[in-house]
């Protein structure tokens, strides 16, 4: 089988009708004009699902540009680019037929956003942990089943949507 990094990448410069799994990139300017990339899922609603500051796991109408509050705070968003994550049709159809069910899990149990785990703190995921887990999920929320060439992130850090984004 064929290495990721060996195979054609499709992006997209929006959302549109059968792009549902797309991992979508977005600038984030915070409150204190601090950046951060940031990244979501598209559902087959065209609706972005991620972990956002100050909200956790959720789901919101897809913002090409312009800004979200969350709790009094807004934050500036600016879509990049999206990627689709498996060249290969039937996986990409599995995670289409799968995405509402692995997402509203999420939602179910309240998952909070964190920019990094505490070693012993409450489980929490960042935006790029989240999108990970859904595209490779494990038995647990805590462990994702990450394929063989997927950069692995040192030992109590979360898949960073940089090491997504090399392996996509």
């Amino acid at each position: 089988e064929p290495r990721r990094s060996q195979l054609p990448v499709a992006t997209a410069v929006s959302t549109a009708p059968g792009q549902a799994g797309y991992v979508h990139y977005f600038l984030i300017t915070h409150p204190d004009e601090s950046l951060e990339y940031h990244v979501g899922i598209e559902l087959s609603d065209q609706r972005i699902a991620w972990s956002f500051p100050g909200v956790g796991v959720s789901v919101v109408p897809f913002i090409a540009s312009g800004s979200l509050e969350v709790n009094g705070v807004a934050y500036s968003i600016e879509h990049l680019y999206a990627i689709r994550p498996f060249p290969d049709d039937a996986r990409m159809k599995t995670l289409q037929d799968e995405i509402g069910p692995r997402v509203a899990q999420w939602i179910d149990d309240e998952i909070p956003y964190c920019s990094y785990r505490a070693r012993g703190g409450p489980f929490c995921v960042s935006c790029g942990d989240f999108v990970v887990r859904l595209l490779f999920p494990g038995r647990t929320f805590a462990t994702p089943n990450l394929p063989r060439d997927f950069f692995r992130a040192p030992a109590g850090t979360g898949p960073s949507t940089d090491d997504l984004l090399l392996f996509l």
